[in-house]
Formats: C-alpha cells, structure tokens, sequence
C-alpha cells in the first residue's frame, strides 16, 4: 500500500511571478489563473483545468494573474519518484510500481466534484485528530484512484496516443484536428506540443502522409477517378488534392496512377 503522510494542504489565490521548486512530492489542482509556466519542458501558456501529481525536486517559472486558484497537497513519501517516461510518475504500491500521468485534464463538469474533495482534504488535515488525518489520507487515495482509473493503471494511453488513434479511425475524415484534441480533454496548442514530443512530428503533417499513403493505395489497386479519391480523402476540391499530391511526390494523382499501371 502507498506509504505517505500529508504535512501541508491548502489553496492559492493570488497573483504570483515566481521560481520554485518543490522539495515534496505534491498532490495538485489547477483550476484557472496560469498565465505562463517555463520548464525543462519549454515554455507553455495554454492550460486547462486537470489534477497534478509530481515527485520531488521539479523545478519550473512562473506567473499567475489575481484570477489564480490552484490546491497543493504536500506529501511525504518514498513512492512517488521521478521516472524516464516523459510526462509519467512512478508510484510504488505493494511492492509494485505503476505509472501515473503528471497531469490529468478534468472537464468543466468533472471540477466542481475535485474542488469539493481537495477543500474536504484541507479541512480534514487541519483536524489533528487521527481520526482526521486518517480521513485526509482516504480522501487523497481516492484522488490517486481517479487518476489512476482514467489512465487504466498499466496499460495507460498517452494523450498523444489517442489522438493518434483518432486520427487512424477517422476514415471519412469528416473531424478536423481541433476537433480531435478537445476529444482527447485538451486543447489543440497544447496536444500538438505532447503529439510531437511523443511521436517526432507535427499530428497535421502525420495525419496528411496518412492521407497521401491511402491515396497512392487507392490509385494504384482500385478503379476510383480522381474526384473520386479526393472527395473520399476529404478534400473539397480535388484541385487542392491534386496541388497536395503534386507538392510531396512531384508529379499529379493521374500521372501516378498512369505510370503505376505502365
């Protein structure tokens, strides 16, 4: 079992431009008033609402505007550590480790519930009853479990993974890329960011060689026209699919098919 014990709880609400690192591995909520963070990830200034869970020793700058509200639960533990996953924390249960998300985005009707939990976690701490801090440590691990829920343990699906995953399943590429990202709980500024890291190109440029690759398969091992190719690819036009076609392989969808079938 998770061997922790919570020494601050507590929630802030003013304008802030800071350096800070943090010496314990904390429990977060982030509800609104981020304005820029920089880290050794870069710097980001998209943001939504979601849970945080980060070991020890993470540093990152700053600045929130008056508007700010995010909750902090510092905790002490051996089993919440840094590991090599980008964007994943080891937790150590049962002699088992497991990987959780730093973050998990929460939608707007999912907040209220987790600003409830977090309040009852201070209110809680502040009771130095053991009965009391028995009912933080409860109230912390069913945090831990809704992250852990919504990642699956074991088998967690990336964001950048399940927008990959939506992408390959839009055959009628009727969804656009926003579209995709707000499906996966984030915006698309920032899904663009995890989907490059991830996978080493930009989700637009993998999903139009997705696009292109399917439209050499059908010139070359279907009876299709053009048009038709490029109204099932999603193009409007098939002006555009042609000018798309011609730009990365150098020559028009018809002279393809025409010298595939020489």
């Amino acid at each position: 079992m998770l061997d922790f014990r919570i020494i601050n709880a507590g929630v802030h609400r003013y304008a802030q431009k800071a350096t800070w690192t943090n010496s314990y591995p904390l429990l977060g909520l982030y509800v609104r008033g981020l304005r820029w963070r920089r880290n050794s990830e870069g710097l980001q200034t998209d943001f939504l609402p979601g849970l945080i869970l980060r070991p020890a020793g993470v540093s990152s700058e700053y600045e929130y505007g008056p508007d700010r509200e995010n909750w902090v639960i510092q905790l002490v533990t051996p089993d919440i550590v840094e590991c090599k996953v980008a964007g994943m924390v080891a937790v150590r249960s049962n002699q088992k480790t497991i990987l959780l998300p730093r973050f998990t985005p929460l939608s707007p009707p999912r907040l209220p519930h987790f600003q409830f939990l977090f309040n009852k976690i201070q209110e809680e701490f502040r009771d130095p009853s053991a009965i009391g801090q028995l009912r933080a440590r409860g109230t912390v691990i069913t945090v831990l479990t809704h992250i852990l829920d919504h990642y699956n343990n074991e088998n967690v699906t990336l964001p950048a993974q399940r927008l990959k995953r939506l992408i390959d399943e839009d055959d009628a590429w009727s969804r656009n890329l926003d579209e995709l990202s707000q499906a996966c709980d984030m915006s698309p500024d920032h899904m663009r960011r995890l989907f490059l890291r991830e996978f080493g190109i930009k989700p637009q440029d993998y999903r139009q060689q997705r696009r292109l690759r399917l439209a050499t398969q059908l010139l070359e091992n279907t009876p299709l026209r053009v048009k038709e190719i490029a109204e099932k690819l999603g193009f409007r036009h098939v002006s555009h699919f042609c000018m798309v076609y011609k730009k990365a392989f150098g020559v028009c969808p018809g002279t393809a098919r025409d010298g595939a079938n020489g």
